[in-house]
């Protein structure tokens, strides 16, 4: 089931903090930050290199980025104020913006999360697409829908995370 979501913000780190890291390798390491505050026990770091023939100009070494934990996902009924919600304090280390270091690395970022949730005693998988484009070219964010998918799985499901970002910027001659 589609769901239409807006992100909130807590102004207060907002301008500060989105990709505001040293380098691309910081912004990779707080996603994986993210999956050991999630309690993972196991990390899967993917660099997947392009489908096409690698004698294609569109054949990029590295494709696409992946960050799969089974660490402790994000039920629906939490996704919004912990996914949705930037610049959090949910957690008592961190600003609630670590997710968003994947559009750093790449124009758009993929998010699936499988978690138990409490509120109807059953796993869900929801996830979610968000572009670099949709950040920068609004004038307020809270009023960017979000289409979200949302499954209420009926079998016990391993709980875990994944990013996959895409689009790569080291793969773009532009740079923004």
């Amino acid at each position: 089931m589609i769901e239409s979501m807006n992100m909130t913000a807590n102004p207060r780190l907002l301008k500060d903090v989105l990709t505001q890291y040293k380098s691309t390798f910081y912004a990779l390491k707080e996603l994986i930050d993210n999956s050991i505050q999630a309690k993972a026990k196991t990390i899967e770091l993917n660099l997947i290199p392009s489908s096409c023939d690698k004698d294609s100009i569109l054949y990029h070494p590295i494709d696409k980025i992946e960050v799969k934990d089974n660490g402790e996902g994000v039920p629906f009924s939490l996704f919004k104020d912990s996914i949705m919600q930037i610049a959090t304090e949910n957690k008592t280390e961190g600003q609630g913006v670590g997710r968003f270091g994947a559009l750093q690395l790449g124009r758009e970022m993929r998010i699936d999360t499988t978690g138990y949730d409490t509120s109807i005693s059953k796993y869900t998988r929801t996830s979610i697409v968000i572009t670099a484009e949709n950040i920068l070219s609004s004038k307020d964010l809270q009023e960017v829908k979000f289409p979200v998918d949302k499954e209420v799985l009926e079998k016990k499901k391993e709980s875990g995370y994944k990013v996959t970002i895409t689009d790569l910027y080291q793969n773009r001659e532009e740079k923004i």
